[in-house]
């Protein structure tokens, strides 16, 4: 049976009666909780989390260990958990306390297929991310990877699919978790590049010279993106509309000739209509100076990665948590494995449907589900990973701590 047919099937109130199911047999807890403690019951008893349930929404819920937020999850069947900041007190005691404020929190970053609706060819709806919209995100999953290693230094960066249209980016390394606000907000801006409203044409404001970071990832990502999956697979330029935006992006007399030029062809294609367009400009920037170039215009208004910023920028948002079951789809939010992050499907992704259809067909005793095996093993791999780089992070911060002592 096809997955994304059998979750269309599901009313919100059959995935809700399965959330029970699903939190006692599939939801990962220790996996999860080995994530978010860092091997630390402490750590994770200052941490946030909120939940909800029926539109009441908690928040400043807390666990002291694996098992208490095993018992309260599957007690309290969420239809949706959110993960938080790690605070100076337990969140429990937010009222108690007059200096409450938030410590470390992952930095984060959401992206959503909705907001590229201006730049999709197909008339197919954006609610929900498919094969065919997969490639836009998919690439900005690997824009934003690139910039977040190779410009700051992060290695422990894991992405995921939230079960209808976003990605979610969580940056787990010590020294990301420990970034004050203003740093957050400034890694924030430096990756924004799209900016424009939905009414403009041009949503980016680029320099004549690519700064060496987006020249790198117009190269090595976008460009190549942008010529497989918009001119020759969409067939951007035979679409009236795209070709209208894209010609904005000229100066008069290459639009007028283009224009002129296309009008009269018989058998015209996408790709010999954006290499036209490259090769006028080229000719034509040849007798200007500092002309800036369209051509890297168009390309990141189409593929660069379009941010929420606000949700990067404060330690104490609040961001929804992996493995929770999406109330529209009954999808589960699942890690994608960055390694094979173009060849995913959001259409495979375990439903609650699925999921239910395993534990009837294996039987419940001594279950494990073939099923969402792949997805933990991502997180475990990623978890184990990260905490052995943060075991080292703090052993050098004590032997440092320690030599200072000496020398005082």
């Amino acid at each position: 049976m096809d997955v994304e047919d059998e979750s269309l099937n599901l009313s919100p109130s059959e995935i809700k009666l399965s959330l029970d199911l699903y939190y006692k047999k599939f939801f990962p807890h220790q996996s999860m909780y080995n994530w978010l403690s860092y091997g630390d019951d402490e750590y994770l008893s200052r941490r946030e989390f909120s939940t909800t349930m029926d539109d009441i929404y908690i928040r400043y819920k807390t666990f002291s260990n694996v098992d208490g937020m095993k018992t309260d999850i599957i007690k309290s069947r969420p239809d949706k958990i959110d993960i938080g900041a790690v605070y100076n007190t337990s969140p429990a005691n937010h009222t108690k306390v007059s200096n409450f404020a938030p410590q470390e929190k992952e930095l984060v970053f959401d992206i959503d297929a909705t907001d590229y609706s201006d730049v999709f060819v197909s008339t197919e709806k954006t609610s929900f991310i498919t094969s065919l919209t997969w490639p836009l995100m998919s690439v900005a999953i690997q824009v934003l990877d690139d910039l977040l290693r190779n410009d700051f230094g992060f290695e422990h960066i894991m992405w995921v699919f939230s079960g209808r249209r976003g990605i979610h980016g969580w940056v787990c390394d010590r020294a990301a978790r420990q970034l004050p606000n203003s740093a957050r907000s400034a890694i924030a801006e430096y990756l924004q590049v799209v900016t424009g409203h939905d009414g403009s044409a041009n949503k980016v404001n680029l320099k004549n010279t690519l700064h060496p970071s987006l020249k790198r990832v117009y190269d090595n990502i976008l460009h190549p993106m942008f010529l497989q999956y918009f001119v020759e697979e969409q067939q951007l330029l035979m679409d009236p509309k795209h070709i209208e935006n894209i010609l904005k992006f000229f100066p008069e007399e290459i639009r007028n000739n283009a224009q002129e030029s296309w009008e009269g062809e018989k058998n015209g294609n996408s790709m010999d209509r954006w290499l036209s367009l490259e090769t006028t400009f080229k000719n034509y920037s040849a007798k200007k100076r500092n002309w800036k170039n369209p051509l890297h215009d168009i390309v990141f208004t189409y593929t660069y990665p379009r941010l929420d910023i606000n949700v990067s920028k404060q330690m104490n948002h609040l961001l929804k948590s992996p493995f929770v079951i999406h109330p529209g789809t009954g999808r589960v939010c699942v890690p994608i494995d960055i390694k094979n992050v173009t060849s995913f499907q959001p259409e495979k992704v375990p439903t609650v449907a699925t999921l239910r259809e395993e534990i009837d067909r294996k039987g419940a005793e001594n279950f494990s589900s073939s099923l969402m095996q792949p997805y933990v093993k991502i997180l475990d791999e990623f978890v184990k990973k990260t905490h052995l780089d943060d075991q080292r992070s703090k052993a050098a911060e004590r032997k440092l701590k320690s030599q200072s002592d000496l020398d005082f």
